[in-house]
């Protein structure tokens, strides 16, 4: 198989090892996927071979989403303030639910090496550095 949806598959596929995540889907495969899963925003991300970045979800059943929506909607604040740049915020909203989601710990992570200063150029999104 050959073409961009191929390769942009290959990245998300390697992008779960840095979320510690089982699966996730571009925005595109969320659209057409309706109501059909529950999705929870996991970032913008960069991989090679796309100039754009790519906002990605993790899919799950309804009834897991719904057991830990509380643990999802404090995620969504502090993606929300990486996406601003206000890691230290970040930091702070993720500390909570670290031991819980593995999404939050990268996040933590990846905050802790900005020394809480985003760099002038910064957009919010994590550049994929693996695959």
């Amino acid at each position: 198989m050959i073409g961009d949806v191929v390769n942009l598959a290959a990245r998300l596929e390697g992008a779960n090892k840095q979320f510690d995540t089982y699966t996730m889907v571009s925005e595109s495969t969320l659209n057409e996927l309706a109501d059909e899963f529950a999705m929870r925003e996991l970032g913008k991300i960069s991989v090679k071979g796309r100039q754009e970045p790519v906002r990605i979800f993790e899919p799950m059943f309804h009834t897991r989403y719904e057991k830990e929506k509380k643990k999802y909607d404090i995620f969504h604040k502090g993606l929300q303030s990486f996406y601003t740049g206000d890691f230290k915020k970040a930091v702070n909203y993720l500390t909570p639910i670290q031991g819980k989601d593995p999404a939050a710990s990268a996040y933590i992570q990846k905050c802790l090496l900005t020394d809480n200063i985003p760099p002038d150029d910064w957009q919010g999104v994590w550049v994929m550095t693996q695959k």
